[in-house]
């Protein structure tokens, strides 16, 4: 009998052994228009490991932690949300064109790993791509349907 009750312990702390998860997700837009691309990360605060998400086109995302769109465990985290587009105009094109022709002239090797000219356009304003400078946090608790974090960004500071 003594083995039955050291084995039915031993079953019953496996089965607790493993992270509780929430699913969760949400959608990101700025101003009430969808964000169509980028990455929105959940930061445990006093640290861990993180979960996060790809935002898809419609704007919406699904966390995912230790597998695809599983959610996240309970706590407070602190959320980054990054999204940039890299806009290649074509002044910023024909310039660097014209630097590499200029470059080939004087005999320089052709370097493919040269960045393009252009500019980073940042969607979400970038102080919430950042864990030191984001404004949002959330409380993540258990619950029976999926949490649903919507994030609609202001692109400017009201005054």
């Amino acid at each position: 009998m003594g083995r039955l009750v050291v084995l039915t312990l031993f079953m019953l702390l496996a089965i607790g052994c493993g992270k509780t998860m929430q699913k969760a997700g949400g959608k990101v837009s700025v101003d009430g228009v969808p964000v169509k691309d980028g990455a929105v990360t959940f930061y445990p605060i006093g640290g861990g490991r993180t979960a996060s998400a790809s935002i898809l086109p419609d704007g919406t995302f699904t966390l995912s932690y230790e597998k695809l769109n599983d959610g996240l465990p309970p706590g407070d985290y602190k959320v980054t949300i990054v999204a940039d587009i890299w806009d290649e105009s074509p002044a910023a094109k024909k310039q660097a064109e014209a630097m590499r022709e200029a470059a080939a002239k004087m005999g320089a090797i052709e370097d493919s790993s040269i960045t393009p000219g252009g500019r980073l356009i940042n969607v979400v304003p970038p102080g919430y791509n950042v864990l030191e400078t984001t404004p949002i946090t959330e409380k993540v608790v258990l619950g029976d349907k999926p949490l649903v974090f919507n994030y609609d960004i202001p692109s400017k500071k009201k005054k």
